[in-house]
């Protein structure tokens, strides 16, 4: 009882799923009617993740009235690389809670979230192995086989949930994309029947638009008590301690979210969707700006691609649009089949100017934009090990900087009459990338010497949304 009160005046943290399995909003947008996450320590970053531990994750959750709902479903894997016995179990959470007090949807300049409910998780042999080598075999990664821990079962747990959110006066805001404002703390928490505890708190500043959403922030997460097998009990550590959370969303729409512990070399990161009839505009200010998430279907690397246009480039713009591009992409380089045992993990950053040209299809709702862009940045890169003897030793990271450039086509669709329609502002696309890296890093294995930082080029799939800031 003592942890539950501390945990209901305590101040704290993470939209994405700190605790898996709550009901937890996965914005800092009020609580949606439903939103879909599906979540991957890939999908967070590439380099610092040496290991899986929770390899996977699909998040369901809603509300209705007061009631709050959840299920998650995790696949948990300890592959042995830190001396540890090579480990797997999955687990299914599901939570129920109520909202004692609920006003983020007010305009009130302090709003308040406290959700409490109770739940279960169920944990064992759930078939996570077969999903997990059936996506590996798809994109021709390594199968991962591991022996299942002895221990199933289920948990049942009360949890507590709160947050509160400050929105400054226009005094302090200012105007243009990402110039309205706010401040958040979170909190949440369980308390199992098998003993486990588990609870995180942190803060983080939003940037708001008119349908859409940033941030940035920390969060501190502890887990203590006891958990059922081995895996479970690393996962614990590995997940314990800060994290640095950002996030990007349109609201209701597409969101991304990516989460980083530096000191445990764990990441995570979500992909997903919100549905809101309910949806609270928090800005009376707009600026449109692009956002998509890239694909490579050859090696299932990601990327996010994010673009709009200041007033000052809007003066002068040598296209029909030129814009400012930021750009992250991470995942594995291709073209290194040859050092068995290894793969080559990269994430990058690149910022520059993407001039692009719209042209609009007669008697049809269809509009075409060509988009180009030349940028630079720092690119990251780190030689994995898959097993216990690779070709080549983890040697840590690598800097180089980068030069990228690129071209591709966008489509977008008129659905809705309304042409302010969310909608019609889905976009779908196709492009190519090229990037040069510099200079070259040489890793070595006594005699035997390979080259990061490679120059390449590829082809990459889009979806993304023009919303407003």
């Amino acid at each position: 009882m003592r942890v539950i009160i501390g945990l209901l005046v305590g101040v704290v943290a993470q939209a994405s799923g700190a605790v898996y399995g709550l009901p937890e909003p996965p914005t800092p947008a009020p609580t949606p009617d439903f939103w879909f996450l599906f979540s991957d320590d890939f999908l967070g970053m590439a380099v610092f993740n040496t290991d899986d531990y929770r390899t996977a994750n699909v998040t369901l959750g809603g509300q209705y009235d007061a009631w709050r709902f959840a299920l998650d479903a995790s696949m948990l894997t300890n592959r042995g690389l830190d001396g540890t016995a090579p480990s797997r179990t999955d687990e299914l959470t599901y939570s129920l809670g109520y909202a004692l007090f609920d006003g983020e949807r007010s305009h009130d300049q302090w709003r308040s979230l406290v959700v409490a409910g109770i739940g279960g998780r169920t944990y064992g042999d759930l078939g996570g192995e077969s999903v997990q080598n059936n996506v590996h075999d798809r994109y021709g990664h390594p199968t991962v086989t591991l022996p299942y821990d002895p221990q199933s079962g289920t948990d049942g747990f009360v949890y507590v949930h709160s947050r509160l959110t400050a929105m400054p006066s226009w005094d302090y805001q200012w105007h243009g994309p990402f110039g309205r404002w706010s401040a958040q703390v979170e909190n949440g928490g369980l308390v199992s029947t098998g003993g486990a505890l588990q609870a995180y708190t942190s803060a983080r500043i939003v940037s708001i638009g008119l349908d859409s959403m940033a941030w940035m922030g920390v969060r501190y997460q502890w887990n203590g008590g006891d958990y059922a097998g081995a895996t479970s009990t690393i996962v614990a550590d590995k997940e314990s301690g800060w994290w640095i959370d950002v996030g990007l969303a349109r609201t209701p729409g597409i969101l991304v979210l990516a989460s980083l512990n530096p000191s445990r070399e764990t990441v995570a990161g979500s992909i997903g969707i919100t549905a809101d009839s309910q949806l609270l505009s928090m800005a009376d200010i707009s600026q449109p700006v692009e956002l998509a998430m890239k694909f490579w279907p050859g090696v299932g690397n990601l990327g996010v691609d994010v673009r709009w246009q200041p007033g000052w480039l809007r003066q002068h713009s040598l296209s029909e649009r030129d814009q400012v591009v930021f750009v992250y992409d991470f995942g594995d380089v291709p073209g290194y089949d040859d050092w068995t045992g290894n793969t080559v993990a990269f994430d990058q950053i690149i910022l520059g100017w993407a001039p692009s040209w719209s042209y609009f299809t007669p008697h049809f709702p269809l509009t075409t934009t060509i988009n180009t862009y030349v940028a630079g940045g720092v690119r990251l890169e780190r030689v994995q090990e898959n097993t216990a003897t690779p070709r080549y030793p983890d040697t840590g990271v690598h800097l180089a900087a980068v030069a990228q450039g690129g071209v591709g086509l966008r489509f977008g669709y008129r659905f809705l009459e309304s042409p302010d329609a969310w909608a019609n502002q889905f976009r779908l696309g196709v492009g190519i990338d090229g990037w040069l890296p510099y200079p070259t890093t040489t890793v070595s294995n006594g005699a035997d010497t390979g080259t990061l930082f490679r120059s390449g080029y590829a082809w990459y799939l889009t979806i993304g949304s023009v919303v407003e800031w």
